[in-house]
Parts: C-alpha cells; structure tokens; sequence
C-alpha cells in the first residue's frame, strides 16, 4: 500500500482513508438494502433518500474544506468519525421510525463529509515537494480502494451473522477505529 518510501506522515494519513472508506462503503453500499429489507420502505422511499442526500454531502464536503482552514485539519476528521459512530448507533437504536431514519441517513452524509474530504487536504499540508506529492496521492488512492473493496463483504458478513443492528453498529466500531 505504501510503495517504495512514503513521504514523512503519509501512513497516518493512508489509515485515515482505508477505516473512511470502509466505513463508508459498508454503509452505503448496503442502506438501500437496509431501508427496503430491514425498515421495510418502498423504493420509491429510498431514492428521495438518495436524491435529498447527494446535494447536503456535497456541500458538507466543500463547507469542511472551509472550516478546515480555520479549524484545523485533526479535529474536523476526528470529529467526523466520533460523530459518524454515534449516529450509527443512534440509527441502531432509534431507526425504527421512518423520520428518524431518514434524517439520521441524510446526517450521515453531512457527518462523514470532513473524514471524505480532508484526507487529501493533509496530503498537500504535508508533502510539499512536488517530485513526492504524486506518490502520496497514489498511496491515499491505493488505501482507498482496499478499503472500497473491504467494505461491502464486511457488511455482508455482519448482516449474515448478525442482523441489521450489528450491521450499523459494526459500522460505528469501524468509525471508532478511525
């Protein structure tokens, strides 16, 4: 994952982007499911869902941007994890009512948009010579996509094994490690 040499605090950062994207594709991937097979929604439901929460991620992702640069970049990534475990917990105990649900999903867009976003944020803060800022995006990239590739049979198994609840907080476990 990490090639040759990484550029000084890449690795930190690459850990970062494999337990986001874990995470986040464990949810994602599998909430349609879950809203469908486990809240028991229409479809038609489920993509209001969809549609309502690209645009409110969107512009989390570019308001972190913002507020990392005033913030701090730390404290919004960890922010997003601890905040992201806590609502899937809070959708684990709470999500049995459809308006809860709903809002609690839209949040997790909103919620997980500083650990989405901000990872390369950190890479350009700490790779400053440009003959090296090639190779520290490529090895964000290869951690992402490992943890792309983690996700979805990791919740295909808490599902299998468990249930919709250890589905959801598996996924806050996950947000705790990050």
């Amino acid at each position: 994952v990490l090639g040759d040499e990484p550029a000084a605090g890449v690795a930190p950062v690459a850990a970062i982007s494999f337990a986001y994207y874990v995470s986040f594709s464990t949810f994602w991937v599998y909430v349609g499911i879950y809203a469908v097979r486990g809240l028991h929604w229409p479809t038609s439901r489920v993509g209001l869902l969809f549609l309502a929460s690209a645009p409110l991620a969107a512009a989390a992702n570019y308001l972190s941007g913002r507020l990392s640069d005033r913030l701090g970049r730390k404290r919004l990534i960890v922010g997003s994890f601890v905040a992201s475990a806590v609502n899937m917990a809070l959708l684990a105990w709470l999500g049995d009512t459809t308006a809860v649900a709903f809002v609690l999903v839209l949040a997790q867009g909103v919620i997980g948009a500083p650990a989405f976003s901000l990872d390369r944020v950190l890479v350009a803060d700490l790779v400053t010579d440009p003959a090296k800022r090639e190779h520290a995006y490529a090895t964000l990239r290869v951690a992402s996509n490992l943890g792309v590739l983690v996700g979805p049979p990791l919740a295909a198994l808490l599902v299998y094994l468990g249930s919709w609840t250890a589905f959801l907080l598996g996924i806050a476990a996950v947000g705790l490690v990050g």
